[in-house]
């Protein structure tokens, strides 16, 4: 029996019954089409980006003692147009190369499907996507005024990963190694703005939560191994297959725990990070599991879920221990 930690999870396709009418509705049609954009956008995921920003806040305040609510508030704006812009973006070159269209989605992988369902149109997604990376560029241009022309360097590493992951990243196999970077200069980022400094805890900080994260993206490639295979890209889960790949899981979490041992004993992490080292048996467990059911999709919707808890979890306790 398999007892999950959020639960138990379900493949679960979202559709538009046709004995639903939206007469005498009103606003039911633009209500529709918000909850598809929302749905496109992968909004219910923004969490991890929101806890990313925090990080950097946190460490700019305990760091620093500086917060400026104003621009903390137009970097958390500009991170989660980024993120819409990429899903967006991935949605449609996926539906392009008739990835989307091999694949059985899940609640972690497969894309949104709003595309193969019919709810909103391929080049409507695709304006979508540029547009809100064109305005989540402008919001960075003002930091860039405000803060200096490091924000622009971060940001133009960032809008290139975003544009390219689908047309080149991931079909070179590089999906881990960009969303570890792209993590990072997340943290970085939202410190720097604060701050108007590059120091080398937030920089460690970033890269220890982007490896953390990097599980994210290399689970979600179990259940779409063979459409991603289909659609022309070469990532690790493809070329090692499903079973040896499975294997690989514990050491980005080995490897990020690690890190926060060696900072924490050395003192430049807080003391209360090493809370996060309580992760490990959960991790373990989650190794385990990856590895039993690599080749059970509907089992694995679970490894995937309760990873991303964990990894939020664990990020939440660095948020924590800078501030207090």
């Amino acid at each position: 029996m398999d007892i999950g930690f959020v639960g138990s999870v379900r493949q679960q396709e979202i559709t538009h019954p046709s004995w639903v009418t939206l007469e005498g509705c009103e606003g039911g049609e633009s209500s529709l089409s918000l909850t598809y954009w929302l749905r496109a956008v992968r909004a219910r995921f923004f969490i991890s980006d929101v806890v990313n920003v925090a990080t950097g806040l946190a460490m700019a305040w305990g760091l620093q003692r500086v917060f400026y609510p104003f621009l903390g508030l137009l970097t958390l704006i500009g991170i989660l147009l980024l993120r819409s812009s990429v899903n967006l973006l991935n949605d449609y070159f996926d539906h392009v190369k008739g990835i989307d269209t091999n694949t059985v989605r899940t609640p972690f992988s497969g894309g949104s499907g709003v595309i193969q369902e019919g709810l909103l149109e391929p080049a409507k997604v695709y304006r979508a996507g540029v547009a809100l990376l064109l305005v989540s560029i402008a919001i960075g241009a003002y930091l860039t005024v405000e803060r200096g022309l490091v924000v622009l360097l971060l940001l133009g590493a960032g809008a290139l990963a975003v544009y390219f992951y689908t047309t080149k990243v991931a079909q070179a196999g590089l999906s881990e190694v960009v969303l570890t970077v792209e993590r990072a200069l997340i943290i970085i980022g939202s410190f720097y703005v604060q701050v108007g400094v590059l120091l080398f805890v937030p920089v460690y900080v970033g890269f220890l939560t982007g490896i953390l994260f990097a599980t994210v993206i290399f689970l979600s490639q179990f259940p779409d191994v063979e459409a991603d295979a289909k659609g022309g890209r070469r990532g690790i889960v493809i070329r090692l297959g499903v079973r040896r790949a499975s294997l690989l899981y514990s050491m980005y979490p080995a490897a990020a725990l690690l890190m926060t041992l060696y900072g924490a004993i050395s003192g430049f992490l807080p003391a209360l990070t090493l809370l996060s080292l309580a992760s490990a048996p959960v991790f373990v467990i989650l190794a385990i599991r990856a590895r039993r059911y690599a080749s059970d999709r509907v089992r694995f919707i679970g490894v995937m879920a309760n990873n991303s808890l964990v990894c939020t979890i664990v990020n939440l306790i660095f948020v924590a221990s800078f501030i207090i």
